[in-house]
């Protein structure tokens, strides 16, 4: 039996048309299926919690659901596949699957050829237990455009994203950040930014960490210092063209556990959904935790 877990909110109901079609798809290859519709990220996780252990779970929605669907098959036998149907897909585009529909799905799991590939992990604030994201951790004001993104109806999502950060761009602020790794203090001053990633691209293709393999064990940051304005357009069109930034005041590194310290609390993000604000995070990695479905190549 696979599991299709479906956000009925996802894509202006996209997910769950794709879901049916997927079930149609996947009775062809003699294979059931259910859909499982649910409302909310939480009650995602519980439900996918709940199925045996080696079930194969589809994630029919955008990076917020294969979050939620994700944090009940990692580090289980649980194998996800991805039937992308939310507004930009950075998670699916990164790892080459944007273009699956539910006829390529239903072949890949039926081929049953899958990877491992990692999690990142994440403790806010005093938290004892991390969160995880598959694709993207952002705090500062990628967070804040995460936060005020409003879709415009018929645009592409690129669009929508660069429309709200104009918007948002008269409350851009750079606080104080220290950042470690272990006993080393790697950035210490302010920063408007900071993007931990372990898939590609974030905010509709703004591609922060265009050399990921997703397998590797480590995380890729960008810390963007007290850029000006002429800096911060600068570093938006590199990201935009998918090569490596080269803007004064912008760090990048690679390493596979961090400590984020903010002097006031900034807005975050996981995945591109909000989580408020924090003043502390540490983040890390959990390598090749979760079985994913993948094409023939």
């Amino acid at each position: 039996m696979v599991h299709i877990v479906a956000n009925g909110a996802s894509g202006a109901g996209r997910a769950l048309r794709k879901a049916e079609v997927l079930v149609a798809e996947l009775n062809l290859l003699s294979l059931k299926a259910v859909v499982h519709r649910t409302p909310s990220a939480d009650e995602a996780t519980k439900l996918v919690q709940s199925l045996p252990d080696q079930a194969t779970v589809v994630s029919a929605g955008g990076d917020g659901t294969h979050r939620a669907v994700a944090t009940g098959c990692v580090g289980t036998p649980r194998t996800m596949a991805l039937l992308p149907a939310g507004t930009g897909n950075d998670y699916a585009r990164g790892l080459g699957l944007e273009q699956l529909n539910p006829a390529g799905v239903a072949t890949a799991i039926h081929q049953g050829l899958t990877r491992q590939v990692d999690v990142g992990l994440v403790w806010l604030n005093d938290a004892t237990e991390p969160k995880i994201f598959l694709n993207a951790f952002g705090m500062g004001f990628d967070a804040d455009v995460a936060a005020h993104l409003r879709r415009l109806r018929g645009a592409p999502p690129l669009v929508s994203y660069a429309a709200t950060v104009l918007k948002r761009l008269p409350h851009l602020k750079a606080q104080h950040l220290t950042v470690r790794s272990e006993k080393t203090n790697l950035w210490s001053g302010r920063s408007i930014l900071t993007a931990a990633m372990v898939g590609k691209q974030t905010g509709g293709g703004f591609a922060f960490a265009p050399h990921a393999t997703f397998e590797d064990g480590t995380l890729n940051v960008v810390i963007g210092g007290s850029l000006g304005p002429i800096q911060f357009a600068q570093a938006a069109m590199q990201l935009l063209r998918s090569v490596p930034l080269d803007v004064d005041d912008v760090k990048t590194l690679r390493d596979h556990e961090l400590n984020f310290e903010w002097a006031e609390p900034v807005h975050m993000h996981l995945d591109g959904d909000p989580q408020g604000a924090i003043s502390f995070a540490r983040l890390g990695v959990r390598p090749r935790a979760l079985n994913l479905i993948t094409q023939d190549p």
